[in-house]
This record gives C-alpha cells, sequence and structure tokens, in this order.
C-alpha cells in the first residue's frame, strides 16, 4: 500500500515572527490585547496558560548560529 502524505491545502502555513517583532508585539497593546496575540501565534493555550511545547525544551538547548 502505498503511503499518502496529506495535501498542503489541509495544513494551516506557520506564522513567522522575527524577535523583534515578537517583543514589539507584547510590549504594545492592553493586557487583553497581548493575552489574544499570544493565544494566536498559540504560546498560550485558549484558557490562558503556557502551550505545553513552551513548558519544557528539553534538557539539551541548542542555539542557531545568527548570521
Amino acid at each position: 500500500m502505498a503511503k499518502t502524505r496529506p495535501s498542503t491545502a489541509e495544513q494551516p502555513r506557520p506564522v513567522e515572527w522575527s524577535a523583534d517583532a515578537l517583543v514589539e508585539a507584547v510590549r504594545s497593546g492592553t493586557r487583553e490585547q497581548k493575552s489574544a496575540r499570544l493565544r494566536r501565534i498559540g504560546i498560550l493555550t485558549s484558557d490562558g496558560t503556557l502551550a505545553p511545547k513552551y513548558k519544557n525544551w528539553g534538557s539539551k538547548v541548542s542555539r542557531t548560529p545568527e548570521s
């Protein structure tokens, strides 16, 4: 049986944020606006808690070299 891959039309495109854009988004606006932004980009869950993927990054943190 051939393996099938999901079509790209079914998957939402990931939102890409630069570090500066994220800092600016968090600094500006009211508390509710900040919370809504963090929910939209996936850092907070719908109930306002930290998303599981941001709770623990594992024991081996690597840095991507800046170019």
